[in-house]
């Protein structure tokens, strides 16, 4: 960001140096010939310059060598000068914090967008941002939070929640807009079989009455199930 001073640029991991030290070469494309005589002084494991002098997307790489003189360089690092005063980002609360989700869930989803300004982090109010909600690339909503009904898809679907906010930063009558994307997916849970006795002791001139009309399929919305009886004799299998 602009508010940004100085841009570093570190080396986090070597491995195979024998825990011996290393000298280091950085390399910038891109580059004034400013930047290129400060990239000629640096020989430790951190490049630090002012942001000031990154005017354009470049490039950055690093070659580090041992004591018997051998090399390798890192794949190149591209930098990007941000002259915003702020920037937008946004993420997704809500029943998504589950693993899983079944048909008979409601789900509520809130978009939480997050202004970051000079390295502070500002929640948005939800009243000063605009909205777009998208299921399968098809809009349902400008609010700031979505529920999608019980029953509403199926075990075995998938659907993807895109959301898109715009805001205007007052600080800096900046337009600024953010986007986030999020699959759901929705799994089947058991099936609940109910009857209303384990055990029964029953004369044998009685007739014999089971009930199991409270099972149920929770993931329909009317809980309907097929029975299929089995019905044998323990008596003759022990004996």
């Amino acid at each position: 960001m602009m508010c940004m001073q100085t841009v570093i640029v570190e080396v986090k991991q070597i491995t195979g140096n024998g825990r011996r030290a290393l000298s280091y070469q950085w390399q910038m494309k891109n580059v004034t010939s400013q930047m290129s005589a400060l990239l000629a002084k640096e020989s430790g494991r951190t490049l630090s310059f002012p942001s000031k002098l990154l005017t354009s997307e470049a490039a950055v790489a690093v070659t580090a060598c041992n004591f018997v003189n051998e090399c390798t360089t890192s794949e190149d690092v591209l930098l990007q000068p941000v002259t915003a005063a702020a920037t937008l980002s946004l993420s997704l609360g809500g029943s998504l914090g589950l693993r899983t989700l079944t048909p008979s869930m409601a789900v509520r989803l809130r978009a939480l967008p997050e202004l970051t300004r000079c390295n502070s982090s500002l929640t948005v109010v939800p009243n000063d941002a605009q909205y777009n909600w998208f299921l399968d690339h098809i809009f349902v909503t400008n609010d700031d939070s979505y529920r999608i009904p019980a029953f509403t898809y199926e075990a075995g679907d998938s659907v993807e929640v895109r959301v898109e906010v715009n805001y205007k930063d007052p600080s800096s009558s900046q337009h600024l807009s953010a986007t986030t994307e999020e699959t759901l997916v929705y799994v089947a849970e058991k099936l609940v079989t109910t009857v209303d006795a384990i055990s029964r002791s029953i004369a044998s001139d009685a007739a014999v009455v089971l009930d199991a009309s409270q099972s149920k399929n929770p993931n329909v919305k009317d809980g309907s199930v097929t029975h299929e009886w089995t019905c044998f004799n323990e008596t003759s299998q022990n004996n």
